[in-house]
């Protein structure tokens, strides 16, 4: 009986995560649509996809539908990393934006689009490999003597050019919403800093609570979930000061008609 308890608890969790991730994809569009400039708009755009890509994220490592759940998260992970990059991107010029000053944060201006372009050409590698080598051997990159040298290189790559880029784009966008003036800007990287902490946390605290069982395991995990869907909702709700939907809506005065008024 108590299986059934916890086989309910981690699908009201998962339910929740990406009830959460639908309601804040559902906001970005609106924001994008009454955001006025481009710079805004893409950052609107960019938050969309990356909502997008943690949807079939949390659907991927949920194991629970069928044709999406097939590879242990291994897909969830590569496109929600594609995402991310490109999310971050769109974020930092928003920022820089935002500065009175247009400071070139970390000089993102220079070396932010070739950071992109390295992390799609990473991930692009490494869907190469999956295809000659399939899924099984993504696991055991660097760990077996199985894998011919080029999967354990491509594996190697990605991940050397993931936390090089997001350590990069983290360190930028923190930096470039500190020096705004901007009190959205400032309140949405400080909401998208919970919630990666919150992914983070996620990818982590199956090491420790496995000692207490894989009930426990797969809760915690899930838990965490829930705080980066949640508050990913609150960094998209910042994109206004006033918490919902308006014209104008940016770092520029606002038009005083909302929408469907």
């Amino acid at each position: 009986m108590s299986v059934d308890y916890i086989d309910l608890a981690n699908a009201a969790l998962f339910l929740a995560s990406i009830a959460l991730t639908v309601f804040a994809l559902y906001r970005a569009i609106e924001f994008r649509r009454v955001l006025v400039g481009r710079v805004y708009k893409d950052r609107a755009n960019w938050t969309a996809v990356f909502l997008v890509a943690t949807m079939f994220f949390f659907i991927d490592t949920s194991g629970e539908v069928p044709y999406l759940s097939s590879d242990g998260g291994a897909t969830g992970f590569l496109v929600i990393a594609a995402a991310l990059v490109l999310f971050v991107d769109s974020n930092i010029r928003a920022a820089q934006e935002a500065d009175f000053f247009h400071r070139d944060t970390f000089r993102w201006r220079v070396f932010g689009k070739p950071a992109v372009i390295a992390m799609l050409c990473s991930v692009a590698i490494v869907v190469v490999v999956i295809a000659v080598e399939g899924f099984a051997n993504i696991a055991t990159w660097g760990m077996t003597s199985t894998s011919p040298a080029w999967v354990d290189v491509g594996g190697f790559q990605y991940f050397t050019v993931l936390g090089v880029v997001i350590t990069y784009g983290a360190a930028s966008i923190i930096t470039a919403g500190r020096r705004t003036q901007d009190r959205t800007m400032r309140r949405f990287v400080r909401m998208l800093g919970i919630s990666l902490l919150g992914f983070v946390v996620f990818f982590t605290i199956w090491i420790p609570l496995a000692y207490f069982g894989t009930d426990a395991s797969d809760i915690g995990s899930e838990l965490f979930l829930v705080v980066a869907a949640y508050y990913l909702y609150k960094a998209v709700m910042s994109f206004s000061p006033v918490g919902h939907v308006e014209v104008g809506a940016g770092s520029i005065p606002l038009v005083s008609a909302k929408v469907g008024s």
